[in-house]
């Protein structure tokens, strides 16, 4: 249905609970409100196409230099605990995109 929209790429720390499990339902709902006005939103229902561990701290790291503006910022040690790392699995999940919802035009 939404084939002209690309995969979502979402990183979160799922604290070792997906680490080689498969869930029968990959269907997915991910909601964003906006912390400034909360009337402002995004929501994707989709499906969970991929859970992968590569590159996922790269990812991490590059997030935290982009909403930073430090070049040099990493997140385990600058942003967030280093020894936080060793106790988590980072993973990015490739969400395929069903529905979008949202109440204001995105920029």
């Amino acid at each position: 249905m939404y084939r002209h929209l690309p995969r979502w790429l979402l990183h979160y720390d799922f604290a070792n609970k997906l680490k080689y499990t498969r869930y029968p339902n990959p269907k997915v709902n991910v909601l964003a409100i906006d912390p400034q006005n909360g009337t402002r939103f995004l929501e994707v229902r989709g499906e969970v196409t991929e859970i992968t561990e590569k590159r996922a701290i790269a990812h991490a790291d590059k997030q935290t230099r982009l909403y930073s503006n430090d070049k040099q910022q990493r997140f385990y040690g600058d942003i967030y605990p280093a020894e936080q790392q060793e106790k988590e699995t980072r993973v990015i999940v490739k969400i395929s995109p069903q529905k979008v919802t949202t109440d204001a035009a995105i920029s």
